[in-house]
């Protein structure tokens, strides 16, 4: 498997050189593989959202290196192909979306790529296919909901053909069922169009879809690895300020009362099929 991201001992102020001056990233290493599902945690000044930004360039590092393919970030002659290969969604799609019609929206990278109008009518409906926005092609984006307006953000992303799309807390704003709807969204485009993803939440139930958790802590990568095997460090995380899924939460609780439960519970079907277990063996 390809590497897509390299992060070589990356470091990261923020108005260096100033009274204020805080360390944002501090020695940051991190290899991505292509097709990776990455999940990224941690609390509020943890770092995450700096080291999102650093993926696709909109921030340099100060010491150490960030790697697309064999471009570095560094250096100014990449960037507009880096940004091309690394998508980026923020938190508020209004941000994001700049034209009057869904289909214009999508179009607008397209333009400034300088895709033939031919091309660029096939892309704008592949991508809002692959969103599921295609009949809203001709909407206005205001009356729009929360979610579909990050779907068409997404779609806006995709139909440049990025190799990976950097989502930094996308589902921050939206209600639950919004927030359903965009990660399905997201698994969907990662697991069947290979769409290599880095995720940025703070929502631990959406984290365990990724093939790998990363956790941040004052500018540190202090846990990584496969969800169960993370989130099955309670203490460790709780520790860190940060929350596990509900599901890890009961069956941790359920175990100091005594009852002998496995710790890496991940979901509400784990749960039953564990408790269904402990009953017949009891």
């Amino acid at each position: 498997m390809s590497e897509v991201i390299r992060i070589e001992r990356l470091k990261y102020y923020y108005n260096k050189g100033q009274e204020d001056e805080v360390l944002a990233l501090n020695g940051i290493d991190l290899s991505i593989k292509s097709g990776e599902f990455i999940a990224v945690l941690g609390h509020n000044g943890s770092g995450k959202s700096t080291l999102a930004k650093m993926m696709n360039g909109l921030l340099i590092p100060d010491e150490g290196d960030v790697w697309v393919g064999s471009m570095s970030t560094k250096d100014p002659n990449y960037i507009w192909t880096i940004r091309q290969k690394v998508g980026m969604i923020f938190q508020n799609p209004d941000n994001q979306i700049v034209a009057p019609t869904v289909e214009e929206d999508v179009a607008f990278g397209l333009e400034n790529l300088g895709v033939p109008s031919h091309e660029m009518r096939v892309r704008i409906d592949e991508a809002l296919h692959l969103v599921g926005m295609e009949t809203f092609k001709k909407f206005a984006p205001h009356l729009l909901s929360g979610g579909q307006k990050q779907r068409v953000a997404i779609a806006g992303i995709l139909a440049m053909k990025p190799e990976c799309i950097v989502l930094d807390e996308p589902t921050a704003m939206l209600d639950p069922m919004g927030r359903k709807t965009i990660l399905n969204t997201v698994k969907d485009l990662n697991q069947r169009e290979g769409v290599t993803t880095i995720y940025v939440t703070h929502f631990m139930e959406e984290a365990i879809e990724a093939d790998r958790v990363v956790v941040l802590s004052e500018g540190q990568i202090v846990l990584m690895g496969k969800p169960r095997e993370v989130f099955s460090r309670v203490q460790t995380i709780k520790a860190l300020k940060l929350d596990v899924p509900e599901m890890t939460e009961l069956a941790y609780e359920l175990t100091r009362e005594g009852l002998a439960l496995t710790t890496d519970i991940l979901t509400v079907e784990e749960m039953v099929q564990s408790l269904v277990a402990y009953s017949l063996d009891g």
